[in-house]
C-alpha cells in the first residue's frame, strides 16, 4: 500500500478556526509554534491530510476506526525514530512524510519506510547546487543549456535529495553531496549502487515539482544468482524427464502422464525466465489523491499513476513454488524408470 496526498491550501485560510478546532491535538498543538500566518495553513492541511491518510488506511485495511476524544478531535499520538523520524505510536508498521511549499502540500503513507517532497519553483538556484550536490548532479546540470529545462531538472534533484533524507529519517544531518540522484533509471545512488527509488508525482498546479522515494525493490544479484541456479536444476531434470519417456515408450499410459508432466515443466521454465529476464513479478500502485480546500471539503481521488516495482518476496516465493514442483516431477519420473 502507498498512498499520496496532495493538498492546494488555496481558501483554507478562511477556514483556519474552524478546522483547527477539529484538529488532532498533537497536531494542533504544533501549530502554536509557527508565526507566520502562511506556515500556519500550510501546517493544518498537513495535519488534516494526516487524518485522511490514516483514515483511508484504517478502512482499506478493514481495521479499527480512528478513535475520537470527548471534544470530537481524532487521537493521534507520534513518536520518534532514533533519528528523530516521526512515527504513529498507535500503527507502528504503517510510515508516513509529509513536505509543503508554497500552496501545496504533500503526504505519503505507506507500509514500508517512504519519503516526499515538494518544492514550488524560484528560478535555478546555481549556489546550491554547487554547495550540495554531487559532481555527478552538477556536470549534468552543466550539461543544460535551456534555462527552463535546467530549471526542472534542478527541482528533480532537489526533490529527491529532500525525498530522501526524510525516507532514511536522518535530515540534514546527511552530506547531500554523498549521493545523487540517477535520471538513467530514476533512483537515488551513491558510489556504491542504488539506495532507493525516485518516482516524479505528477501534479496538477503548475510550477511545482514532487519527488517520492521508496525501497528500492528491484531483483538483487543474489536472486539472480539463485534464479540462474535454479534454472539450471530445472534443466537437468527435464534432460532426466527426456530419458525417462524414452526408457518408458512402451507403457502408452505412462508416456501420456509422462508427456503431460514434461509440458508442465516447460511452461513452468518459460515463466520462470520471463520473470528472470523481463525483471518484472508484481505491479504496485500508487494512489495520488488530489484534495482541495478551497470550501469546506476534500474532493475524491482525480490522478492516479501506476508504479511497477519487483516484488523479492515474490521472487522467493515463485522460485520456492517451482523448485517444489519440479522435485515433485523429478521424484514421479525417477520412479517410472
Amino acid at each position: 500500500m502507498l498512498n499520496v496526498y496532495i493538498a492546494d491550501v488555496t481558501g483554507l485560510e478562511d477556514l483556519y478556526e474552524e478546522k483547527l478546532n477539529m484538529l488532532h491535538r498533537a497536531r494542533a498543538d504544533k501549530l502554536t509554534s509557527y508565526r507566520m500566518k502562511e506556515d500556519k495553513v500550510r501546517a493544518l492541511g498537513a495535519g488534516l491530510l494526516i487524518e485522511k491518510g490514516l483514515e483511508d488506511y484504517l478502512q482499506s485495511a478493514g481495521e479499527q476506526v480512528l478513535l475520537k476524544d470527548a471534544e470530537g478531535r481524532y487521537i493521534i499520538e507520534y513518536g520518534y525514530g532514533p533519528q528523530g523520524k516521526p512515527y504513529f505510536r498507535d500503527f507502528p508498521n504503517l510510515h508516513f512524510s509529509l513536505s509543503h511549499s508554497g500552496e501545496l502540500v504533500v503526504l505519503a503513507i505507506a507500509d514500508d519506510e517512504i519519503g516526499i517532497d515538494v518544492q514550488q519553483f524560484r528560478g535555478f538556484q546555481e549556489r546550491i547546487a554547487k554547495r550540495f550536490f554531487h559532481e555527478r548532479e552538477v556536470k549534468l546540470l552543466e550539461s543544460v543549456s535551456d534555462i527552463k529545462e535546467k530549471e526542472i531538472l534542478f527541482y528533480k534533484i532537489w526533490t529527491s535529495k529532500e525525498g530522501y533524507i526524510k525516507y532514511t529519517g536522518e535530515g540534514m544531518r546527511r552530506d547531500l553531496r554523498s549521493f545523487y540522484y540517477n535520471q538513467e533509471d530514476g533512483t537515488v545512488c551513491n558510489d556504491g549502487g542504488a539506495l532507493a527509488r525516485c518516482e516524479i508525482i505528477p501534479l496538477q498546479k503548475d510550477g511545482y515539482f514532487c519527488s517520492l522515494i521508496f525501497r528500492e525493490m528491484r531483483v538483487s544479484r543474489k536472486h539472480i544468482i539463485l534464479t540462474a541456479i535454479l534454472l539450471f536444476v530445472m534443466g537437468a531434470f527435464y534432460v532426466v524427464g527426456i530419458y525417462a519417456i524414452k526408457q518408458d515408450s512402451t507403457a502408452d499410459g505412462n508416456m501420456i502422464e509422462s508427456m503431460v508432466l514434461m509440458s508442465s515443466l516447460t511452461l513452468a521454465m518459460i515463466s520462470s525466465l520471463t520473470c528472470l529476464f523481463q525483471n518484472e513479478v508484481f505491479k504496485k500502485d500508487i494512489n495520488v489523491n488530489w484534495l482541495r480546500y478551497s470550501y469546506t471539503l476534500p474532493v475524491t481521488l482525480k490522478e492516479r499513476a501506476i508504479v511497477q516495482v519487483v516484488n523479492k518476496n515474490a521472487v522467493t516465493i515463485i522460485s520456492m513454488v517451482l523448485g517444489l514442483f519440479f522435485t515433485v516431477v523429478y521424484c514421479h519420473i525417477a520412479d517410472m524408470s
